[in-house]
């Protein structure tokens, strides 16, 4: 059995392990089967892994959670004629080729390739799912166990998986620390303001008992206050104008959007 390199989209017979089964503390898969390669990566040390979704007769609990194989494909890898769906809520990761690649009727490990249109669909539904956490680990039991869990993902992201953005480069490649130590935002100065007060946890700025409700996002923040018509006061954060209060209602108005486009006006020439 000749084992060459493995490619997204190739289909191979290999001993997957469910999830459950995973859970039940198997180590190895009770079947073997047919299995779309998703996803290959080479470490730093050379090893080869591959990314592999398992092939079943028995179909998802949701049309979300697999795609069906068309029957011209099936009869095209050389696989029965019973329906069978691309699991794509789960996956297995190994070192290629590893123990469990297992030769098919012909000898070979390779069935033969799905069609591409068949694996972009594969592809978008695997990504929606990583985003949606469907295809990821249950959470730690306590907090420890879920901040080891997250910090071994930022290590793995960085360390050991490409990016097609980075020309399949690791993050780590291309990261170079700046040269300037962070120290963090200068406090805030408000010469040309009547006076600078601090904005409360709850988002509110305090003129002795008078309380004007500005919002949480600022707590903490210094923002300055300035008079610009008779009782009627304006709000800023470092160089923008946030909105306008005024003596009786105590209500803050909000300014123009500084970042709004500035459409200049068309000449009548």
């Amino acid at each position: 059995m000749a084992v060459t390199l493995p490619q997204a989209g190739q289909v191979v017979r290999y001993a997957y392990l469910w999830w459950n089964e995973s859970r039940s503390g198997r180590q190895h898969g009770a079947n073997d089967r047919p299995c779309g390669v998703v996803l290959t990566r080479v470490t730093k040390s050379g090893n080869t892994i591959a990314y592999v979704l398992p092939i079943t007769h028995t179909p998802p609990l949701k049309d979300e959670d697999g795609i069906e194989i068309p029957q011209a494909t099936k009869r095209r890898l050389g696989l029965d004629t019973q329906r069978s769906w691309i699991i794509t809520t789960e996956l297995n990761q190994f070192n290629w080729p590893g123990p469990d690649i297992r030769p098919t009727s012909s000898g070979e490990y390779l069935y033969g390739y799905l069609p591409e249109k068949l694996m972009r669909l594969v592809i978008d539904q695997v990504k929606r799912h990583a985003r949606n956490k469907k295809a990821t680990k249950p959470a730690g039991t306590n907090f420890l166990q879920q901040q080891a869990r997250f910090d071994r993902f930022i290590d793995e992201y960085n360390q050991e998986r490409p990016h097609q953005a980075l020309s399949m480069k690791y993050p780590a490649e291309c990261y170079r620390a700046s040269p300037r130590p962070y120290t963090g935002l200068p406090e805030l100065e408000y010469p040309f303001h009547e006076r600078t007060v601090a904005v409360t946890q709850c988002g509110r700025l305090c003129f002795g008992t008078r309380k004007i409700n500005l919002s949480a996002a600022f707590a903490g923040q210094l923002v300055g206050v300035k008079e610009v018509a008779e009782q009627i006061w304006m709000i800023s954060f470092m160089h923008y104008d946030l909105g306008f209060f005024d003596h009786q209602s105590g209500r803050v108005e909000c300014a123009p959007n500084p970042f709004d486009a500035k459409v200049l006006p068309m000449s009548s020439v």
